[in-house]
């Protein structure tokens, strides 16, 4: 189906690779993309919750992030189509590039003309995000959607974990030195015993009544992940935007 097995490799076993080429869906045309490991949690209903991110490598542009999610029990996908896994785009495509490396150029031919155009592209770039759109049936959307729609077949649920509480990794793929946080223990600045900012991946079993909370900033404030009952495994915190920024966890009842 035009995507290689690095591509499945790299979502599924981990680590990241860079510029491979997959093909749009029902075409010889490739599209290249920077494939990132995927986040995989196993709730205590048995479901198989898949959450991942794909970057399309653009030479003239800053790369198009795609961030996806999925949904697995036994054999059934949900969503069933790939078209409906895509839960956002952002990051880059052409909006960003306008209000990016061709604002000044944008702003100096206004400037020729004039205008003061400044405040147009200080609005496209608040709303760019909005402004983005998926359409899976052509372009390098529909090669996003031939490798969903192989992963979401070829991924399987992990062993899911035995021992209760967190475990915080130095490094992404869980490498490197470890922290572990026991159930309830509720942690307002990880400086104080030498993680803020450390964490690259993580794995949790959360028992059933709780719930987990990870934080970008201390006493429990700023970005966060949240985990209910089951296992989860995080290889990488960055596509949840927490790489080595983690700073604060917190325990509470479901």
């Amino acid at each position: 189906m035009g995507v290689p097995e690095k591509a499945m490799k790299a979502a599924i076993d981990g680590p990241e690779a860079k510029k491979l080429k997959i093909s749009e869906v029902g075409s010889s045309k490739k599209h290249e993309f920077n494939v990132k490991p995927v986040s995989m949690s196993v709730n205590c209903d048995g479901e198989f919750i898949v959450y991942g991110q794909i970057s399309h490598c653009l030479k003239f542009r800053k790369d198009d992030q795609c961030y996806f999610l999925f949904k697995k029990k036994r054999t059934a996908v949900t969503p069933s189509s790939p078209n409906k896994m895509i839960v956002e785009k952002k990051d880059g495509g052409l909006v960003k590039t306008i209000t990016g490396p061709l604002k000044p150029i944008g702003i100096a031919v206004g400037a020729y003309f004039g205008q003061d155009v400044s405040k147009y592209f200080d609005m496209l770039d608040k709303h760019a995000d909005k402004l983005s759109f998926v359409d899976m049936d052509s372009g390098w959307e529909s090669a996003v959607r031939n490798y969903l729609a192989v992963l979401s077949k070829r991924i399987g649920s992990p062993r899911p974990l035995r021992k209760q509480g967190l475990t915080l990794f130095q490094h992404h793929m869980f490498k490197g030195k470890t922290k572990a946080i026991k159930v309830g223990q509720n942690i307002t600045h990880l400086k104080s015993s030498g993680w803020n900012d450390r964490a690259s991946s993580l794995k949790a079993l959360v028992p059933k009544g709780m719930k987990l909370e990870v934080f970008k900033h201390d006493n429990f404030k700023g970005d966060k992940i949240e985990f209910g009952c089951g296992s989860h495994f995080i290889r990488d915190l960055k596509i949840h935007k927490l790489g080595d920024e983690l700073t604060s966890v917190r325990w509470s009842k479901a």
